[in-house]
C-alpha cells in the first residue's frame, strides 16, 4: 500500500510534467514518455502487485487525457512493467547500464506497439518518418531515464525515511 501511494504521487507528477513540458524542437515536437520511465522504475524497484496496479491505472489515466485508444497505454505500461520486472529478476540490473537497456527495450516496444495500432486502426500509411519518430522517441525516453531514475530513487528513499521504513 505504501508503494502504491508513492507510485501514484510520482506518476501524477510525471504525467503533469510530461503534458506541460514543451517539445524538444520545433521541427519534431517529441516529448520523452516520463510515465513509461516511472513504470520501468517500478518494475525494478517495487513488488508485482503495487507495480502492476500502478501501470494499469496510470495507463488508463494517460488514455483519458491523451485521447488515444482506451486501454492502449495500459497494455503498453503493464507489458513494460512485467518485462522490466522479469528482466530485473533474472539479471539483477541495478546498474545504470542495465536500467538504461531495460528502458530502451521498453520504449522501443512502446513505440512499435503505438505504430502498429496507428497503422491498423487509423488512416496512416507506413513511412520512414514513422520509423524516425519511433526511434527518436525511444532515444529521448531512454536519455530521460538517466535523469529520472536517480531522482525517483532519492524521492523513494526520502519517502521511506519519512514513513520510518528505512
Amino acid at each position: 500500500m505504501r508503494d502504491a501511494i508513492f507510485l501514484l504521487l510520482v506518476g501524477a507528477g510525471a504525467l503533469i510534467f510530461q503534458t506541460t513540458m514543451t517539445g524538444v524542437s520545433d521541427y519534431m515536437p517529441l516529448k520523452p514518455d516520463l510515465v513509461l520511465v516511472t513504470v520501468v522504475w517500478a518494475g525494478v524497484r517495487v513488488d508485482l502487485t503495487s507495480g502492476s496496479i500502478y501501470a494499469f491505472v496510470i495507463g488508463i489515466v494517460m488514455d483519458t487525457f491523451s485521447g488515444s485508444y482506451n486501454g492502449l497505454s495500459s497494455i503498453i505500461y503493464c507489458s513494460a512493467f512485467v518485462v522490466s520486472s522479469f528482466y530485473h529478476g533474472v539479471f539483477m540490473v541495478d546498474t545504470a547500464l542495465g536500467s538504461l537497456f531495460s528502458m530502451f527495450i521498453a520504449a522501443l516496444i512502446s513505440g512499435i506497439l503505438n505504430g502498429i495500432v496507428l497503422l491498423t486502426f487509423d488512416s496512416v500509411s507506413f513511412s520512414p518518418i514513422m520509423v524516425l519518430w519511433i526511434l527518436t522517441k525511444t532515444f529521448l525516453t531512454t536519455i530521460a531515464s538517466l535523469l529520472v531514475f536517480p531522482v525517483v530513487d532519492n524521492m523513494y528513499k526520502t519517502y521511506t525515511k519519512i514513513l520510518g521504513i528505512a
